[in-house]
């Protein structure tokens, strides 16, 4: 069973590839909120990612209203050895 990619609507995505290194919420990282400002974006093996500067933060973006939606996101946690 396959998935039909052609009838699927996007309302909200981002690569984060338009944004500048080191934007951060409220400044420059714009349709994305949250309970902080403890997200900025930044370069992960030459991808530019979104990521969290501690474990407690909350991001979000799109419509708070959405009930019936999909989300899928790639996801890296740093392990013990990271210099992150």
């Amino acid at each position: 069973m396959g998935i039909d990619n052609a009838s699927r609507v996007y309302l909200c995505g981002d690569d984060f590839e338009e944004h500048n290194i080191g934007d951060a919420l409220g400044s420059g990282l714009d349709g994305w909120s949250g309970n902080g400002s403890g997200f900025s974006v930044a370069s992960d093996g030459g991808n530019k990612v979104l990521q969290a500067l501690n474990s407690q933060e909350i991001v979000h973006a799109g419509n708070l209203n959405w009930t019936n939606y999909t989300l899928a996101l790639d996801v890296r946690v740093p392990g013990p050895e990271s210099e992150e």
